[in-house]
C-alpha cells in the first residue's frame, strides 16, 4: 500500500529505464555498467540475472523498449548528454545481433514500441520533442518524423514513456505527462509539480498509472490498462 517500500534490487550500477519483455522478464538499461540487463521477476528480488549486452564503449544506456511482436527485438537508447556527439539508439535482435539503428538525434532519452510493433517512438531531450520511426522487418528503422511537440512553454526534458491498450501514448516531460493518440494528436496533460521522469501501467488490474517524479511516486486510477494487462 501507499508508504510501504522495500528494496527489490540493490547495487544496480545505474539501471535507469526498464520494461517488461514478452516473456515477463524485466529489462533494464544499466547506465554506469554500460550493459543491457534482464531479470526474472520474483517477489523478493531477481531470481535470474542475465547480461544481454556488455559494451564499455557505450555512453550510458538510458532506456529500453521491447517489441511486442514475436521475433521482434529490443531497442535501447544511449545518449551522449555531455557532448551530444555520439548519441545513438540500438537494436538487439532475438539472435543476439546488435545494430545501431539511429544516430540522427543529439540526446535520445525515452523509447517505446507501438502495440503493433510497427513504430519506434523516441524522446529527444535536446530538441524537447518526440519522434516516430517506422520499424522495418529486420528491426532497423526508416526516416523519422516529429510525432509530438506540445504547444507549451514548459521545457522539461522528455524522458520515459508508456502506452495503453488503445495505443495512446503517455509521455513524461514538458510539464508532466502528456497523453496523445497514435497519430500524435494531444489528448491533454497530466500536470505534475515535480519533474516527472517516467510513467508505467501496473496494479492488480493494470489500470493504475504510476508516475516516478523528483522525490515522489504518484499513482493515478485509470479507465484503460496497459497492453500487457489486456485480455488476449
Amino acid at each position: 500500500g501507499p508508504g510501504k517500500v522495500y528494496v527489490w534490487l540493490d547495487d544496480t550500477k545505474g539501471v535507469n529505464g526498464t520494461c517488461l519483455a514478452r516473456d515477463g522478464r524485466l529489462l533494464g538499461a544499466q547506465a554506469f555498467g554500460n550493459k543491457l540487463m534482464s531479470y526474472r521477476v520474483a517477489l523478493d528480488g531477481p531470481s535470474d540475472t542475465q547480461v544481454l549486452v556488455d559494451d564499455p564503449t557505450l555512453n550510458q544506456p538510458n532506456d529500453v523498449a521491447a517489441s511486442p511482436k514475436k521475433g521482434g527485438g529490443i531497442y535501447y537508447t544511449d545518449p551522449d548528454f555531455k557532448n551530444r556527439q555520439t548519441s545513438a539508439v540500438y537494436h538487439l535482435s532475438t539472435t543476439g545481433k546488435v545494430t545501431k539503428v539511429l544516430s540522427d538525434m543529439q540526446v535520445p532519452n525515452g523509447c517505446l514500441v507501438s502495440n503493433d510493433g510497427k513504430t519506434l517512438y523516441v524522446g529527444d531531450s535536446y530538441l524537447k520533442h518526440w519522434r516516430a520511426y517506422p520499424i522495418q522487418p529486420d528491426g532497423t528503422v526508416g526516416p523519422g518524423i516529429v510525432f509530438f511537440d506540445p504547444d507549451t512553454e514548459r521545457d522539461q526534458d522528455p524522458d520515459g514513456m508508456t502506452i495503453d491498450e488503445r495505443g495512446n501514448l503517455y509521455l513524461s516531460g514538458r510539464g508532466g505527462v502528456w497523453v496523445c493518440d497514435k497519430w500524435g494528436k494531444s489528448l491533454g496533460l497530466i500536470p505534475v509539480p515535480e519533474f516527472c521522469s517516467n510513467v508505467a501501467f501496473g496494479g492488480e488490474d493494470g489500470k493504475t498509472l504510476y508516475l516516478t517524479c523528483a522525490g515522489r511516486l504518484y499513482s493515478l486510477k485509470m479507465n484503460v490498462r496497459g497492453p500487457q494487462f489486456a485480455k488476449k
